[in-house]
């Protein structure tokens, strides 16, 4: 529950942050410069005393964690000795019964018979007393049990540190990449983030969200803000080893993400024979969650007979490739099934795509304006 809770507070802090802190810095950039420095203190205040809670709740853990360890010390000894009286009452139960022997031993004969005879019945009465004694030194915890119980208590309160430092990590390193956008117009990777002044920003956007299905949140930046070449689309990952954001993908901003990893990315310019409006080439690609990235796995283009006869070498329209007959033809170059251009129809390219995507769904990303 606690990882629950920490996760989702992270998220909601990262983005409600920085979506004000892009706010702030791009109204800097068009010469608000004194309201951008006051929002960025009052941020890193706010920023700070959220680190002095952390740090609180930290050392309150901790206090938690010693108080379990005493009380569980303590309890262990009462335990042994309570343990190792019952045993000693156990194995001696006739310690105390000196004087009643004496006793017995000046009575008559008859009594003494009597006696004994009581006497012949006393090791059933023994065992009866033996046996309750040690049940009931076996139900008290042992020092292992509770030792593992503590130690078990001290992973989950270290485990949930480690996590809690990692979020924390994650969203220092993904405000400071906004900041270095918003305030210096520069990438993570130090490349120029072209800005038209005139936009205001109006455009670019940003989203904090676990993109790619590993149980970690993503950074990813879409910018529109530019000439075509210049446009484009990245999903950041946090490395925790080298303390930096790696990308995990990086295409022209037209993409549509399936919630089977798969990624459909439309390129920048159209200029097939498949003619403006009737199709669009594009790039799929798969998440690896090895390499933790996206790979290329397939880029397919087409041919629209009603856009050209011809091709730009003076070809004529593949009309024996058209088995529908209905002038429209696929150029596909994937892994495995198909060599580079390899053309196909109508019916074949449906069924090589539905392999690829069968029911995946596209997905919402949930987009904020990054000004």
């Amino acid at each position: 529950m606690k990882n629950i809770f920490y996760k989702r507070l992270v998220m909601t802090a990262v983005s409600f942050s920085a979506a004000g802190l892009c706010m702030t810095l791009f109204a800097g950039c068009s010469a608000k410069t004194s309201d951008a420095s006051q929002s960025t203190a009052a941020f890193l205040q706010e920023e700070q005393q959220s680190e002095k809670a952390d740090l609180e709740t930290a050392e309150l853990e901790k206090a938690e964690l010693e108080t379990i360890e005493s009380e569980s010390a303590h309890s262990s000894e009462a335990n042994l000795k309570e343990s190792d009286i019952s045993k000693s009452d156990a194995d001696n139960p006739d310690t105390n019964k000196p004087d009643a022997d004496k006793a017995n031993a000046n009575k008559s004969d008859v009594n003494k018979n009597d006696t004994s005879k009581a006497d012949t019945n006393k090791p059933d009465v023994d065992k009866a007393n033996t046996s309750t004694a040690e049940p009931q030194a076996s139900n008290q915890d042992s020092p292992s049990s509770q030792a593992k119980a503590v130690d078990a208590a001290e992973t989950i309160i270290s485990e949930d540190s480690v996590e809690q430092n990692s979020s924390n990590e994650r969203k220092a390193a993904f405000i400071s990449a906004l900041e270095g956008i918003c305030r210096n117009q520069v990438f993570p990777d130090g490349r120029e983030f072209q800005y038209d002044a005139s936009t205001n920003g109006e455009g670019n956007q940003f989203a904090i969200y676990d993109i790619d299905f590993d149980g970690k949140e993503e950074l990813i930046i879409q910018h529109t803000t530019a000439a075509v070449a210049g446009m484009v689309e990245v999903i950041y990952d946090y490395d925790s080893k080298t303390k930096l954001l790696k990308e995990e993908l990086r295409s022209f901003p037209s993409l549509t993400y399936y919630n089977n990893g798969i990624v459909s990315a439309d390129w920048s310019h159209n200029q097939g024979l498949a003619g403006l409006g009737d199709f669009w080439p594009y790039t799929l690609y798969q998440y690896k969650q090895e390499s933790d990235t996206y790979i290329e796995i397939a880029s397919v283009d087409a041919w629209n007979k009603e856009r050209a006869d011809e091709d730009y070498e003076g070809n004529p329209f593949p009309d024996e490739l058209d088995i529908d007959g209905d002038g429209f033809i696929y150029f596909v170059t994937a892994e495995g099934t198909y060599a580079q251009n390899t053309v196909v129809d109508g019916e074949e390219y449906e069924r090589w795509r539905s392999s690829l995507l069968g029911n995946a769904k596209k997905m919402e990303v949930p987009y904020q304006t990054l000004k």
